[in-house]
């Protein structure tokens, strides 16, 4: 997959912070502060992803990047103002976030 400069955008995504109440209940949240990357953003699509998501793959996005600097598994992703959370990684030459709508 070629990933070329005057494609790819930039991305903004939160890292996860789990957190406890005082009764000892954790729960899921986001830092305040974003980070960002540089990708090539893309529909999910094929053969392989609808079998392992279903319908859930009308929602879904994925992110082509070379950056080493880039989310983790269930951080949040926000990209033209609607937020994903990282689902899956696939590391090739380059990394390949897949991303579900939250």
């Amino acid at each position: 997959m070629r990933l070329l400069s005057k494609t790819q955008k930039v991305i903004k995504y939160y890292k996860r912070v789990t957190g406890a109440d005082p009764d000892g209940t954790e729960y899921e949240d986001y830092e305040t502060q974003a980070s960002f990357f540089v990708g090539n953003v893309f529909q999910t699509a094929g053969g392989i992803k609808t079998e392992l998501y279903g319908e859930r793959i009308t929602d879904m996005i994925s992110i082509a990047t070379k950056d080493s600097d880039y989310p983790n598994k269930h951080d949040k992703v926000v990209y033209k103002d609607k937020s994903y959370k990282v689902i899956a990684i696939m590391n090739y030459d380059h990394s390949v976030l897949d991303c579900e709508a939250i």
